[in-house]
């Protein structure tokens, strides 16, 4: 896991990484589990989204979107 690549899914999320940082973090998601799982919770697809509200967010989650508002960063 690349946690300055992780930083960058709200981003990507909202569509506002340029080409190059969109390819580059596409490549991420081929080989990080955490931030697939994250995507798919912050979209409300497959099993994560049903599972919402029983337990909490993936791990590490929680952390990067407190580190993304205290750096003033859009979310």
């Amino acid at each position: 896991m690349n946690e300055e690549l992780c930083q960058e899914i709200v981003h990507y999320l909202r569509n506002q990484l340029d080409e190059k940082e969109r390819t580059v973090f596409k490549k991420h998601l081929n080989h990080c589990p955490t931030c697939n799982e994250e995507i798919k919770v912050l979209q409300g697809k497959g099993e994560a989204g049903k599972r919402r509200g029983k337990g909490g967010p993936p791990s590490g989650m929680k952390k990067r979107v407190f580190h993304s508002i205290h750096n003033g960063q859009d979310l």
